[in-house]
């Protein structure tokens, strides 16, 4: 007869039994109570002079948990400072890496960063910037356009933004607008992104999302109306207003044409129809001109009768100003929404973001010649795209 396993089944019983005590034992005898807070070392700045030497730069210190800061400007000049701000003038051109250390003695460096690192760019000479909104940081960043295949992009102290969705540069007077399509808000900047200005938050604002200056006005593209308001953002008016039932619902952004006396926008289609609109400056004949458009970014090129706006199912498009001629010029960023473009008339170039692969990229006018501007390696997710042509 087959003798049964009794004393193993036991033993293995008492084992278990005993296993939670086991563990709370062991849990006890191996507490080591809690880690210091984590150091964290990070800066922003604002550089000043547009960025030509002689250039002051502003840094800002926000780290958290951390003290005993040491500074290494990049240019040879170090300085031991605890001050939330310090200055410092870069006399030549270059690009130099900017280094802040905290001195933490006994800090877990496994949770802590004592250093942040940045790089900077001091030109000699004025060049044009590409902007664009980024919602890695949720930041307005830029470039400078000096042909560079890797260049460094510099971002504006501001952040927090909810969905930065509009841009818009002013290059008569030295303005970059910004709209935050989460808050109903529209901030102002330098074109350094100093003295930063919330000038519009609320009613008339409702989902503002695309920003155009035309004759000392600025207009912002919402759900159901598109506004005016001064370029300091006083005296906000309806300029054309929209509603539910009819179409164009919610605009997407908005271009002006005068030279055709003539203002194009796009229509959103997620919760509407769609479509790319044209009408008079005065804000007369109002017509749909290329139906069904999922519509995003929208430039004009009057003096070669030439649209190029996005469309969420197609990609980056070209078209006749009378909407009749329609051409898919990129088809990379197709379901990745452009929510600006930006025209280069005098260099003969369109900007747009592509955010399927991070980068931002540009072509001729004509769709032909694709090349990447801003690349992957930069870390970004460009929203809106604006240039400064006064340069």
């Amino acid at each position: 007869m087959k003798t049964q396993p009794f004393p193993a089944v036991f033993f293995c019983y008492l084992f278990l039994l005993s296993l939670p005590l086991l563990l709370f034992v062991n849990c006890e005898e191996s507490t080591m109570g809690y880690p210091d807070p984590s150091v964290q070392t990070q800066f922003d700045i604002i550089i000043g002079n547009q960025g030509i030497a002689p250039s002051e730069v502003t840094f800002i210190n926000k780290s958290l948990n951390a003290e005993n800061f040491e500074w290494d400007f990049g240019d040879g000049n170090t300085l031991q400072s605890d001050a939330d701000t310090v200055y410092h003038t870069y006399v030549s051109a270059g690009d130099f890496k900017v280094r802040l250390t905290a001195d933490m003695p006994g800090h877990d460096l496994h949770y802590s960063n004592l250093t942040f690192e940045r790089t900077i760019q001091i030109r000699d000479d004025l060049v044009k910037r590409l902007y664009f909104t980024c919602r890695n940081g949720d930041k307005v960043k830029y470039v400078a356009l000096d042909g560079s295949e890797d260049p460094v992009v510099h971002e504006f102290d501001h952040s927090g933004f909810s969905r930065p969705y509009g841009l818009a540069v002013d290059t008569v007077n030295g303005w970059v607008y910004a709209s935050d399509y989460g808050t109903d808000q529209v901030y102002r900047y330098n074109y350094d992104g100093s003295d930063m200005e919330l000038i519009m938050s609320g009613p008339p604002l409702r989902g503002p999302i695309g920003l155009t200056v035309y004759e000392n006005h600025l207009y912002v593209g919402n759900e159901w109306a598109v506004v005016r308001a001064n370029l300091d953002g006083t005296d906000p008016e309806v300029y054309l207003e929209l509603n539910a039932a009819d179409d164009p619902s919610e605009i997407i952004d908005l271009v002006f044409d005068p030279l055709n006396d003539q203002v194009f926008l796009t229509n959103d289609k997620w919760a509407y129809t769609g479509g790319v609109w044209r009408m008079n400056i005065d804000g007369s004949n109002l017509t749909e001109i290329v139906p069904g458009t999922d519509g995003g970014g929208i430039a004009v090129d009057p003096e070669n009768d030439r649209l190029i706006y996005y469309d969420w199912e197609k990609g980056m498009c070209l078209n006749n100003l009378e909407g009749t001629n329609e051409v898919v010029f990129d088809t990379s960023n197709q379901g990745q929404m452009a929510w600006g473009i930006a025209v280069d008339l005098d260099a003969g170039k369109v900007y747009y973001g592509d955010r399927a692969s991070g980068t931002v990229k540009r072509a001729n006018l004509d769709g032909s010649n694709i090349e990447v501007v801003v690349p992957a390696s930069a870390n970004i997710n460009p929203q809106a795209v604006a240039i400064d042509t006064f340069r």
